[in-house]
């Protein structure tokens, strides 16, 4: 059977191991050659997107480490506010962890400062729920 009968019989012929080899080396080629390209043309990353996403992580920790949602110190409308006294005290917390790090607790040769340090879990630590209870049932001071 010659490559005329293949064609009126309407028969494919099988490529020889050789042409199918060269159609995927082209192919391949060309998918390298595309993602290459879309490399080299890809902007460069913008750091203030960056850094926002560095951000947004770090908030993702916290609030998984304080069991607290987004508006316990946020504001729905405005993220940056800090007119709700959390935010406040979220952000010095944020410096406070920030400097045990600097100072050793990097997880390196100690543990790794977080909010779980201190906090264990809770927006208010044990110990300070404790002393707040502890006042509230003191007995006035005449």
């Amino acid at each position: 059977m010659n490559d005329f009968d293949c064609v009126k019989f309407r028969i494919r012929r099988r490529p020889h191991a050789q042409e199918s080899r060269n159609w995927r080396r082209a192919w391949l080629t060309v998918i390298l050659a595309s993602a290459l390209w879309q490399s080299a043309v890809a902007s460069p990353a913008d750091p203030l997107k960056l850094r926002e996403e560095a951000i947004r992580e770090q908030m993702v920790q916290i609030s998984a480490q304080l069991g607290a949602t987004c508006i316990d110190c946020h504001s729905l409308k405005n993220f940056a506010d800090a007119s709700n006294p959390r935010f406040a005290k979220a952000k010095a917390h944020i410096e406070i962890v920030e400097i045990l790090k600097a100072r050793g607790f990097d997880g390196k040769k100690s543990e790794l400062a977080s909010c779980t340090f201190c906090h264990q879990g809770r927006m208010v630590p044990d110990w300070l729920a404790a002393k707040a209870k502890s006042e509230s049932e003191a007995p006035p001071a005449h």
